[in-house]
């Protein structure tokens, strides 16, 4: 019986040993990376955990990784190997980007609108008294 719950012991053991590398696979995210460092992040994963994967269990572990932004409009759109994913992910990125930038300009536009647009009409209401 003690046979048996060494091997039961060690058999833990490794199983425990070999989730380690597939767990942290599992749990990498983009964040504040680009799309092209998350992909070199799961690259560098995969091969130094020797972890080996079809390439639909990688397409779906890095789309499941990516910004929920992102993310959604890749999932609107086809691919049929990981490199067109990742070529529509940072396409998707580049818009996303594109959008944010648009926004920051349009809220700096409207709150400089917003400063001097009273100081024109200030200005206007005493240009005809100073013309007197």
């Amino acid at each position: 019986m003690a046979r048996h719950e060494e091997n039961f012991e060690r058999e833990i053991c490794v199983a425990l040993l070999w989730e380690r590398p597939h767990n942290k696979f599992q749990r990498l995210f983009q964040g504040n990376r680009s799309v092209d460092e998350y992909y070199k992040e799961i690259k560098i994963s995969l091969i130094r955990d020797q972890i080996e994967k079809s390439q639909e269990a990688t397409m779906s572990r890095f789309l499941h990784g990516l910004n929920r932004e992102i993310q959604d409009i890749v999932e609107s759109h086809q691919y049929a190997s990981l490199e067109d994913l990742i070529h529509q992910a940072i396409k998707v990125e580049q818009q996303v980007k594109r959008k944010q930038t648009y926004k920051k300009d349009r809220v700096s536009s409207l709150k400089f609108h917003e400063k001097v647009l009273p100081l024109v009409k200030i200005i206007l209401t005493l240009l005809p008294l100073l013309q007197k």
